[in-house]
């Protein structure tokens, strides 16, 4: 019946299936038939009336028979009426009938929730569209359509979040594969949305017991889309997760996944990643990188394993460390190549040079060395004096008198050079470096070249020299692929050596071992061939595989090199590899000296310089000090010399002034007089400012200009030697302090011109409005006629003129003849500060500098020291990948 309501079917329930009639015509006489009853219920055969009206459309005939249906068929009627106003496209009508029904048929519910689905996208009300959607799904998400329906809806609107939030829903909840296929197109198409890692882990738990081939699918697909999303540490931690949590059988195929993992630890030691950022997750990731790989990748993840466990030995239990060392034993695979350690040496010195770290230049000449030709390095080395490399070389080419290692080499052009960090240098004698620059760390050494390198025909060899000590064999002896080694045939093989060469095959198994016995003449004839076969045997008994030589002549060289090219060529390859990872390490380690020696660097900058501004603000203070003083000095002698002048002028002037009366007597006009006597007044102070002053003054001025420059000089000197004394430190021509010695020419020139002439203005001294000067004027010009009267005009003249004190006059002259005096004194101040300037500027520039140098070099250090890590986790991740390499290596047999 359910499917009747749903389909509005139920008329069909009172037809019968051989029935010809129509339908309404049958319904209808059922109506009649049950009015006929007594307790008659019309509200079955109206509903089916609806049904029937509402197939051909009649829509408002169907509201009619539905409305007022009681019972059981009550809310479906409301339904189908809220479905006939759909069609009769009143919406609105629709959505309030629909919305009002009260129902707790699940069936029914779904039904309404569908109609209003529909109701709502055609009204364009996306909102509600969304909830009556949510409505449906969560009621009943196996009713037919909700699910796909809601897949279409979210797909339409790109809600991406909706759809793959549906899929994954349905995909755990149903198990149908369809949905894992939509879950992963999705997520191939980047319509995943904001989904995080860990909402897909049930889903991927689900679709690895149903169906590993998609889950393998769909774990690739995640990873790529969460590499591209920038989550690949959540990812990693979900996957990680399921690995641990699935059984993994071994005929299953997982080369997609473990290539997945592979590509992805690759990327986390590459340097871009601090170690904290990645210590949670690597050992996970490894743990099932080999629990899923197979052959050539296992044993990459086996040796990940033993690597990262070196770094950090607390990241992996017993079981998994056993079965990653049982990997590298039991698989001869080569699975590193020469190129891939190439490929990591140039990644760490890329990594130097841009951290402005550079590996030294020692390194950098070997690892060319090593990569540009195949050639074998043989070492002569021992604990003698080495007889080997005379007898081997001869005069042909430089020969050593040095405590360096030697290489030398079949090369074009004969050349000689020392190889040390700061540069290679060309060299004509070996003594140079013994002399000019010894070896200061014992790590420089001498490159050789000669075309003409005995028993090398085919340059197939170099040799290495070495002084008689063990440090420096052990420092060269990774370099090379043989060893041959001097033993001397008084004391050969003895229990040092014997220590010595079995600690060395220890560390490094594929190194060729031979030996060399000298001194054979020192023997005794009548036993040297029984103690050399003696001494043969007890070799033999450590070293199987070594040769034992005597070297009697050059034809030795030849049975040697004949003898041993065997046992350098079976490891070449390897040993190759193992060369080059040992350069790999060295170069590590000379990025973290170089880091350490660029931080003392800077210490010593920054100590250096604050050492440096505190001479230079005590300099200062000094300076300072010692230019006010002579500022004190040089204008209080010249402020005194003037002051005497002064006080001679004011004490003078008055004197010559009275002394004039000289010029007047009994018979003199003295309707005039007054005239005359001041221009004799002014005549007299004339000749002694000319004749007397001046000559005076200017030989004080002299005196007072060469006292001035002597002081001035002095402080040329003493900042000459202070130039010196920090142009030492400096270590070169930093600071001059010139003074400008330009001013005392400009004083010469000043005072010659000032004491060149005294040219004053004529001085009104008995021309003046006093009372007593206008009496003896009036009475000059009444009485000067009159002979009589003279004598007393004569006398009244005296008088006043013996009598007046002519301070105003004096001191009006003073000052007129001494104002340019003044100004110039006025000025000295100005000019010798001018005088100290340049070195006082010179010294602020060079305090200022040298702060400035402080602080830059500070925060050059500060850069360094505030993120460690950002030096030393890339390096200790280069060195993680050199170890890697090295049990591969190691694991290949090769």
């Amino acid at each position: 019946m359910t499917s009747q309501l749903i389909n509005k079917t139920f008329y069909k329930s009172f037809i019968d299936e051989h029935e010809t009639k129509h339908p309404i015509l049958v319904l209808a006489e059922n109506h009649l038939a049950e009015r006929q009853e007594e307790s008659n219920d019309l509200s079955a055969v109206r509903y089916a009336q609806g049904e029937v009206y509402f197939h051909h459309k009649d829509y408002e005939a169907a509201i009619f028979k539905w409305e007022n249906i009681e019972g059981e068929l009550g809310n479906w009627s409301r339904k189908n009426i809220a479905d006939s106003y759909y069609e009769l496209k009143d919406l609105t009508s629709a959505e309030d009938i629909y919305t009002s029904i009260k129902t707790d048929d699940k069936t029914l519910l779904s039904e309404i929730y569908l109609k209003l689905f529909f109701l709502y996208q055609e009204r364009n009300k996306t909102d509600r569209t969304y909830a009556i959607l949510k409505k449906a799904l969560h009621l009943d998400p196996d009713y037919p359509m909700v699910t796909e329906l809601a897949r279409r809806f979210y797909e339409e609107e790109r809600d991406d979040q909706n759809a793959t939030e549906l899929a994954i829903k349905e995909a755990i909840r149903t198990e149908d594969i369809q949905w894992f296929h939509v879950l992963k197109e999705y997520v191939e198409q980047e319509r995943a949305g904001t989904a995080a890692p860990e909402d897909f882990y049930e889903v991927l738990i689900v679709l690895y017991r149903i169906d590993q081939r998609k889950f393998v699918q769909l774990i690739a697909a995640l990873w790529n889309h969460f590499r591209l999303q920038g989550s690949m540490f959540p990812w990693l931690e979900t996957v990680n997760n399921i690995f641990l949590n699935i059984e993994v059988q071994p005929f299953e195929s997982w080369q997609s996944v473990s290539a997945l993992y592979k590509d992805t630890y690759s990327s986390l030691i590459n340097g871009q990643y601090y170690i904290n950022k990645i210590q949670p997750i690597v050992p996970t990731l490894l743990v099932n990188w080999l629990k899923i790989s197979v052959k050539e990748e296992q044993l990459l993840a086996a040796s990940a394993v033993l690597a990262w466990n070196e770094i950090s030995p607390a990241s992996f239990d017993e079981n998994t460390i056993h079965r990653a060392q049982q990997t590298i034993s039991d698989n001869h695979i080569d699975a590193v190549s020469v190129d891939d350690i190439k490929a990591l040496i140039k990644t760490i010195t890329n990594f130097g040079k841009t951290n402005e770290l550079s590996p030294g230049n020692r390194s950098l000449w070997w690892i060319n060395k090593l990569t540009e030709k195949s050639t074998s390095y043989i070492m002569l080395a021992g604990f003698h004096e080495n007889k080997l490399i005379h007898q081997l070389l001869g005069d042909q080419i430089l020969t050593p008198n040095s405590q360096a290692a030697i290489i030398y080499s079949s090369e074009n052009p004969a050349e000689a050079h020392e190889i040390s960090d700061q540069g290679i240098r060309k060299i004509t004698s070996l003594s140079e470096t013994g002399e000019k620059e010894p070896t200061r760390s014992g790590k420089d050494f001498i490159e050789i070249q000669s075309p003409n390198l005995p028993f090398d025909e085919e340059k197939k060899y170099a040799w290495i020299h070495v002084p008689s000590n063990k440090n420096a064999m052990q420092r060269y002896l990774p370099l090379a692929d043989g060893l041959l080694f001097q033993l001397e045939a008084k004391e050969a093989f003895n229990l040092s050596e014997l220590d010595f060469l079995l600690n060395i095959r220890e560390q490094d198994p594929t190194l060729a071992i031979h030996f060399a016995i000298t001194g054979k003449d020192s023997l005794d004839g009548s036993d040297t061939v029984e103690f050399l076969q003696e001494t043969k045997g007890k070799i033999k008994e450590y070293f199987p595989d070594a040769e034992v030589f005597t070297f009697n002549d050059h034809h030795d060289w030849n049975t040697f090199l004949q003898t041993v090219d065997s046992s350098l060529a079976r490891f070449q390859a390897r040993r190759l590899k193992e060369k080059l990872l040992f350069m790999a390490q060295i170069l590590t380690k000379d990025i973290i000296k170089k880091k350490e020696d660029t931080e003392n660097e800077y210490l010593d900058l920054i100590n250096w310089n604050k050492d440096i501004l505190s001479r230079l603000e005590g300099f200062i203070y000094h300076y300072n000090d010692r230019e006010a003083e002579s500022i004190q000095e040089i204008t209080s002698s010249y402020k005194g010399l003037i002051n005497e002048t002064e006080k001679q002028m004011k004490e003078k002037i008055p004197e010559i002034i009275r002394k004039s009366t000289t010029h007047m007597n009994e018979k003199s006009d003295f309707r005039k007089i007054h005239i005359e006597l001041n221009k004799k007044m002014n005549e007299g102070i004339q000749a002694y400012l000319q004749d007397e002053l001046l000559p005076s003054l200017t030989r004080s001025l002299e005196e007072w200009l060469n006292q001035a420059k002597a002081t001035l000089s002095d402080s040329q000197v003493y900042l000459n030697e202070m130039s010196d004394t920090f142009n030492s430190l400096y270590g070169k021509e930093k600071l001059k302090l010139a003074c400008d010695f330009r001013i005392f020419e400009d004083w010469k020139r000043d005072l010659g011109r000032m004491t060149g002439r005294a040219q004053i203005e004529q001085e009104n001294i008995l021309l003046r409005s006093k009372p007593a000067q206008l009496f003896l004027k009036g009475a000059g010009k009444l009485l000067g006629g009159l002979s009589n009267q003279k004598s007393v005009l004569y006398n009244q003249y005296k008088k006043y003129i013996e009598n007046e004190s002519y301070e105003e006059v004096a001191n009006s002259i003073t000052r007129k003849f001494l104002l340019q005096f003044e100004l110039f004194k006025q000025a000295l101040e100005h000019d010798i500060n001018m005088f100290y300037q340049n070195p006082y500027q010179e010294i602020t520039e060079t305090i200022d500098e040298t702060k400035n140098n402080i602080e830059t070099s500070q925060n050059a250090l500060d850069t360094i020291r505030a993120n460690p890590e950002q030096y030393t986790d890339p390096l200790t991740l280069f060195d993680l990948k050199r170890t890697q390499y090295e049990w591969l290596v190691k694991g290949s047999g090769r």
